[in-house]
């Protein structure tokens, strides 16, 4: 039996990267349908300019510091947009 020498893969080196930014696309996705208006004028507010960013950091070649600003922009705006809606309507006693 002939032993191939093993290289190491490239792929789990961009891999981590497009699975980082479809993390954050989803929690960016569940935010613009649960929340209320108020919270997702502020979740786009704070978290837009990051996110583009971090695209075009990814795009020009450096996809973990890309990555990074994406997730952190997307973090940002979900915390942001918790804090914005708040606990809700108090129920009615």
């Amino acid at each position: 039996m002939e032993r191939r020498e093993q290289r190491p893969s490239t792929a789990g080196g961009i891999g981590r990267p497009v699975a980082a930014i479809i993390a954050a696309t989803l929690v960016v996705t569940t935010c613009g349908v649960s929340c209320d208006q108020n919270a997702q004028a502020v979740f786009r507010q704070t978290a837009t300019e990051p996110i583009a960013e971090g695209i075009k950091t990814f795009l020009a070649g450096d996809p973990q510091a890309g990555v990074g600003m994406i997730v952190s922009g997307a973090i940002d705006g979900a915390v942001a947009s918790i804090i914005e809606a708040g606990d809700g309507p108090t129920a009615a006693q």
